[in-house]
This record gives C-alpha cells, sequence and structure tokens, in this order.
C-alpha cells in the first residue's frame, strides 16, 4: 500500500483539497516522527549492545585495572567544532592538576629472608670417617667453617587430647557432707567436644581461610578423627553464640565513629522448611580510625530497613555506594551522604570502550584526583603522619589532606564539572556514557565532599574491602544452610576481619576469644579488642 493508498477518506464531498492536503501532511509528519523515535531507540539498544559485547571483551582479554596512566592522549570535545566546548576544554586544560607520573622501577625478584622467629631444626652432614683423616701426614682434620644450606620444611598440625582431672577429696573420718571437688573449667561450647585451639582452627579455616566444612571434615579424617560436617556446623554455630556479646560490643564501637564505610553483597541462604535457595545479604559497617573496627550484619532480603535499624539515631558521614535504600537516612540531616568515586570512575571505564574520545578525558580527570591523593599520603608519610593513628600523629595527617584538597583538588572538581556539564547536552542519555555522566551530576554533592573534610577517603574502597572476604569465600561454600547460618557467618566475619585489620595473628586470637571469653564478665570484654589484645595479648597459657 502506497502512502497516497493510506490517506485518510474524505469525511465530506465539501471538504476543500487544502483540507485533504492538510490532514494527509500530518499523519505522514507523525508516522515520520515515530519512525525517528524508534530508530533513534533502536540505534541506542544498538550502541548498548555494541558497548556490553566491547566490555565482555575486555573483561576477558584486557586489563583490569580502572587507573588512568599519564600517557593517556585525547581531547574530551576533539572533533565536535563547537567555539565554546573549545574554550570550556581549554579552560580546562589550564586549570587541571598535573598527574604524578607513577615509578614504574620493577621490584626485586630474589628470595626473601625467613622469618627470624622460625624454630630451626639443625642437621649435621658429616664427611664420611676416612675422609676426616689427612692422607699425606695421618692426622685428624679441625673444622675451619661450615657450609649451610636452608630449606623451608612442614610437619602436620598436632591434634591432642587435654584431660582435666579434678581430684575428689573426703574426710578421712567419713564426716557427711565433707566431699569436695572442684568446678569444671568452662569450655567454649558448653559439654562440646572442641577446645580453644580446634575450634579457633575450624572458624578461621572456614571463615578465614574459606575451606569448606565438608573439606574439613575430610582432611581431620586423614588424621584419623571422624567428625561429620554437621558436627563441624554446629561448633561453628557455638562460637558465634559464645562471641554474641562481643559481637554487640564491635557494633557499639563502630556506630561511635564519625565517619562509617558501608558496602554490601549477596549471599544464598536455604529456607529451612522448603529447602529453596534464597538471597540474602551481609552487610560490612567500617569504622573510622578512633574505633578501628568491623561489623557484619546477614539480612535475609535487601529491604531498605535493615541499614536504617543498625543506624538508627546515628550521626555522622556514611560513605557507600548510590544504593536507593539509603536514601531516607540522609532526609533529615544527620548522616551526611559521601558517594565513591572508584564507582563513578567505573562508569566511565564502562563506557570508554564505546566512547573512548570523551570517556577517556573524563577519566584522566578523575585520575588527576587520584594522583593528588597519592601525593598527599607521600607527604604525609614524609612527615612521619599517619591517617589510620587514633592520636595527634592522625590529626595532622587529616589537617595536612584538607588542606591540599582545598588548594588542588576543588579547583579540579570545578573543571571536571564544567566538563561534564557540557558533555551531558551533547551524550545520549541511555547510551554508557550519558549513564555515567548522569550518575556523576546525580550525585555531584555526594561526590565531593570528601574535599571538604580530611577525615574523609575519595572512595569507599575500605567498605569494599571487608566485602572482598564474603565473595571469595561463597565460591567455596556456595550457601548458608539457613537463616542462623548466615547469622553466625556475620557474627565470626565481624571478629576475624577486626582482627586482621590491625594484622592480630587470627588463630592465637581466636584461641585467646574462646579460651578466655567462657569466664570473662561483660565488663571485662574490652580488653579483647583486637587493638588491645595486639598491644597486649596475655598469657599463653
Amino acid at each position: 500500500m502506497t502512502a497516497f493508498e493510506s490517506a485518510p477518506a474524505l469525511p465530506a464531498e465539501n471538504v476543500t483539497a487544502e483540507a485533504r492536503l492538510g490532514a494527509f501532511v500530518a499523519e505522514l509528519s507523525a508516522k515520520l516522527a515515530d519512525a525517528i523515535s524508534k530508530l533513534d531507540e533502536a540505534n541506542e539498544t544498538i550502541t548498548r549492545l555494541k558497548n556490553e559485547i566491547l566490555l565482555l571483551k575486555h573483561w576477558r582479554f584486557g586489563r583490569r585495572s580502572e587507573k588512568t596512566g599519564a600517557e593517556a592522549t585525547g581531547s574530551l570535545f576533539e572533533g565536535m567544532g563547537l567555539a565554546a566546548l573549545e574554550e570550556i576544554e581549554q579552560a580546562s586544560e589550564d586549570a587541571a592538576p598535573q598527574e604524578t607520573i607513577p615509578d614504574t622501577k620493577k621490584k626485586g625478584h630474589g628470595r626473601r629472608a625467613l622469618p627470624g622467629d622460625l624454630p630451626v631444626e639443625r642437621v649435621v652432614v658429616e664427611p664420611k670417617p676416612e675422609e676426616k683423616v689427612c692422607t699425606p701426614c695421618g692426622a685428624e682434620k679441625i673444622s675451619i667453617g661450615e657450609e649451610i644450606r636452608r630449606e623451608l620444611d612442614y610437619t602436620p598440625g598436632t591434634i591432642f587430647v587435654r584431660e582435666y582431672a579434678r581430684p575428689i577429696y573426703a574426710c578421712p573420718q567419713e564426716c557427711e557432707g565433707q566431699v569436695v571437688v572442684a568446678p569444671p573449667p568452662p569450655a567454649p561450647i558448653e559439654k562440646g567436644l572442641p577446645g580453644p585451639g580446634l575450634l579457633a582452627r575450624v572458624a578461621v579455616d572456614k571463615y578465614a581461610d574459606h575451606l569448606p566444612l565438608a573439606r574439613q571434615a575430610a582432611r581431620f579424617e586423614r588424621d584419623g578423627l571422624s567428625i561429620s560436617r554437621q558436627t563441624l556446623c554446629d561448633w561453628c554455630a557455638g562460637a558465634a553464640d559464645l562471641l554474641t556479646t562481643f559481637n554487640e560490643l564491635l557494633r557499639r564501637e563502630v556506630l561511635l565513629s564519625k565517619v562509617i564505610h558501608t558496602d554490601d553483597t549477596p549471599v544464598t541462604w536455604l529456607e529451612t522448611r522448603k529447602n529453596i535457595p534464597r538471597t540474602g545479604y551481609l552487610w560490612a559497617y567500617r569504622g573510622d580510625r578512633h574505633h578501628p573496627y568491623v561489623f557484619y550484619e546477614f539480612s535475609p532480603n535487601h529491604q531498605r530497613t535493615w541499614p536504617a535499624n543498625v543506624l538508627a539515631g546515628w550521626k555522622g558521614h556514611l560513605q557507600a555506594d548510590a544504593y536507593k535504600g539509603y536514601d531516607a537516612l540522609y532526609a533529615d540531616g544527620d548522616i551526611i551522604e559521601v558517594a565513591c568515586w572508584a564507582h563513578a570512575r567505573r562508569k566511565f571505564k564502562n563506557a570508554e570502550p564505546s566512547d573512548g574520545k570523551r570517556a577517556s578525558p573524563i577519566l584522566r580527570r578523575i585520575g588527576a584526583l587520584y594522583a593528588i591523593e597519592k601525593s598527599i599520603r607521600e607527604e604525609a608519610a614524609g612527615k612521619g603522619l599517619d591517617f589510620s593513628a587514633p592520636d595527634e600523629k592522625g590529626d595532622q595527617a587529616e589537617a595536612l589532606r584538607k588542606d591540599r584538597r582545598m588548594k588542588e583538588s576543588v579547583p579540579a572538581l570545578e573543571t571536571l564539572k564544567r566538563e561534564l556539564d557540557a558533555l551531558a547536552q551533547l551524550a545520549r542519555p541511555k547510551s554508557p556514557l550519558g549513564e555515567a555522566v548522569a550518575y556523576a551530576l546525580g550525585n555531584w554533592k555526594a561526590l565531593t565532599v570528601y574535599a571538604g573534610d580530611g577525615a574523609l577517603a575519595i572512595d569507599n574502597n575500605a567498605g569494599e574491602r571487608d566485602i572482598r572476604p564474603i565473595t571469595v569465600g561463597r565460591k567455596n561454600y556456595l550457601f548458608y544452610g539457613s537463616e542462623r547460618g548466615g547469622d553466625t557467618a556475620a557474627t565470626l566475619y565481624s571478629v576475624l576481619n577486626s582482627a586482621k585489620r590491625h594484622a592480630a595473628k587470627t588463630w592465637e586470637y581466636m584461641r585467646d576469644l574462646f579460651r578466655r571469653l567462657p569466664a570473662m564478665k561483660v565488663n571485662e570484654l574490652p580488653s579483647l579488642l583486637p587493638d588491645r589484645w595486639v598491644k597486649d595479648p596475655g598469657s599463653d597459657d
């Protein structure tokens, strides 16, 4: 059917040719506009799919780092031919801070020295007796030195039985009521078999080294012990029960922080009655340098009520991703949103394969912000300052960072904002680049808060690092057997990763907790916080 054949029928014989032509043109215009709209939509879909293909190829074969090197070239508005935008680009180039060229000197690959505290088993290898006699004169040779070759060896860990003997005393005259026996020492798990060291080994192996309980059971079997996976699971639950009050202490300490990093990651758990896999989440809350601990919470779903309940009544800066569930927390102003430049950079990195001419210069601008942060850390280190120290050195480090950011980061952010505003007028809204620009501009206030406060980080990488052990672990043990299993994991992750933050020896620390907690009072628990324990680990009885 031709366009003329599809023209609307005449409403009446007296309608003029001009009216018919006008109706026909209007109908064609509507069809043309609809076709153009569908074509634009199709082009955006094609562009998005092409970008996804390029990203998949890049993730499969390319370099994973999101950092931008100083060797990158290109212009943000190259080939656009717009005088106004060229002026903006020129102004941006004049105001942009120069990136620090990274040190490309390779580290040595020689053998590292062995730790000095390792036990040494000395084996003396003597020559044959006849070789120790001088052939010409027959005298016995004397030692004038020795050659040493060192090797690192291993013997399987020792599992032993600890037997508590409690002598029973009674009066020799058989006086009534004079039988006495000492009370049994408290056990980590009441009426349970594992001692503190074995319980610590099971917990550390699973939640720090990500070794599933089934594999642990097989290893025990090789050592001559028959311990079922279900028994090991019960031990982990018992360990978490013992640590419940201590875990609550970690939570309270974290909530005393003025700055909290938070992130979450999905995990699979089984609904017990129906044995159906569900998607739950583990949320990590990381305290500041004055309260250097990590607290985890398990939730069976991703509702915003979970972080809202944890952070109820708290005031401070919350550094997180752009999860919409946090928005209600920022409404009254008590909690200030601090966004993550790593997330913003990742979106432009994902847009680079399909629109590198425009995305790459933005990545270099963001890279310049990170170069400033690196320069600040180097200056602080040169002055002996420590951003993680809870004392005056930490205060001075934060003051230095705030001063440098106000002088260097703020102008760089202003330049970046002008370029993003200009680019927003040119990029297709649904294209990867358009979405990256919309994300950056939509979260601009939260992305720039860090520049005015030395206590804030440029990104939420610290929070993401707290999530990484969980993402590694779920590749090995796949799911939690119940909601209680999720709570058990959250508790043990809290204690283990808080200890890891202070470089505590995790097995020794957990063993000491399981040994001392059953007999400790609540007001004595702060002495076992990992930063204090590292300074005074106590006796090794």
